[in-house]
Formats: structure tokens, sequence, C-alpha cells
């Protein structure tokens, strides 16, 4: 499947979830939406604990929004059902379409699972970013974003996950650069 038919994949889970929420007679935010399933996607739970633990997060991952964080998950449970309390969106390839795209709009989402999230979901998020970068050449900049929170602190996360990408280079790539522009 094509970036393209994924990004429409997206774009009908996005209208078809609206229209069932208006038929429900409730309110949703599309951009909330997107970022819940992005943040999930990017910290990746893997049981309940860690959705807890992500769930706990949220206010501080997401301090300015106007929607309302626990009706959004509702609905984002009903399109993107999962075992826990927040799931990432799957297949994987679906995620990274929706990461990509949210991104793109909202660069600060990451850099913010880097100054409040667990060691954890910043080593998935960067494993998730690593991961879609040939896809999605954009991610460069929201991963050096990331990165450079903290790069002192970072530095041996970004070895550990390029060790855990299939394919490393474009990954290596964007933390070189920023080491090299870097005074460590």
């Amino acid at each position: 499947m094509c970036s393209s038919d994924l990004a429409r994949l997206v774009g009908f889970d996005r209208r078809h979830l609206r229209r069932a929420v208006q038929a429900d007679g409730g309110d949703l935010d599309p951009v909330g939406l997107a970022e819940l399933g992005t943040i999930a996607t990017l910290c990746q739970p893997g049981s309940a604990a860690e959705a807890d633990a992500l769930l706990d997060r949220l206010p501080a991952l997401l301090p300015d929004v106007t929607y309302s964080i626990d009706e959004h998950l509702t609905y984002l449970r009903t399109l993107y059902p999962g075992p826990y309390a927040i799931n990432a969106i799957r297949p994987d390839p679906l995620g990274a379409q929706l990461v990509a795209a949210t991104l793109n709009g909202r660069p600060s989402l990451a850099a913010g699972i880097a100054r409040h999230g667990t060691p954890d979901q910043i080593t998935r998020a960067m494993i998730v970013l690593g991961r879609a970068l040939d896809r999605h050449p954009g991610l460069a900049t929201v991963l050096t974003e990331l990165i450079g929170v903290d790069i002192h602190r970072l530095l041996p996360v970004c070895g550990e996950v390029s060790g855990r990408l299939t394919e490393p280079r474009p990954f290596v790539r964007v933390f070189s650069d920023l080491v090299g522009r870097t005074k460590l």
C-alpha cells in the first residue's frame, strides 16, 4: 500500500468517525483525534500499566487542548480498538501515515514526549519515527526537534534505537547531523 492510499484511508476513517459522532449528537475535533492517535502510536503502550502511564501524562503532552481528551479517547477506541485504554494505530504503516500527517502540522507533539514521557515512551517514539523516515522524510525535522530537547540525555538512546531499526541509515543521518551542529 502506498502513502497516498494510506492517506486516503486515514481520511476515510476520520470522515466515518465524524459522521458517527454527529449521529450520536457528540462533538469531535478531528485534530484532537489525530493528536491522540499520534501520541498513542508514538508511545506504543504494550501493557495496561503502560497505557495508564500514558493516560496520566496526556495533560502534560497536550497542555493547550480545547477538546475533551476523555471524549476523544472514547471515539479513538471505537475507530481503532485494542486491548488497552489507549492503543497505537495499527497496522504500522497506517499509524506511520497518521503520525506523519499530524506531526507535519504539530511537530511539538514529539518534543513533548521527550520532555514529559517515560524513558520507554521516548525510546518507542524514536523507533516509530526512525522506521517511518524512509516513507516520510519530513519526519527528520520532527526527530531533530525531539532529540534536541535534551541531546545529552538522548544521545545514548539514539545509539540503542539505531541498533533496533532494520534500516538505521536515515535515523543515524538525522542524529549525526544534529550532533555535528551541537557543542557537546
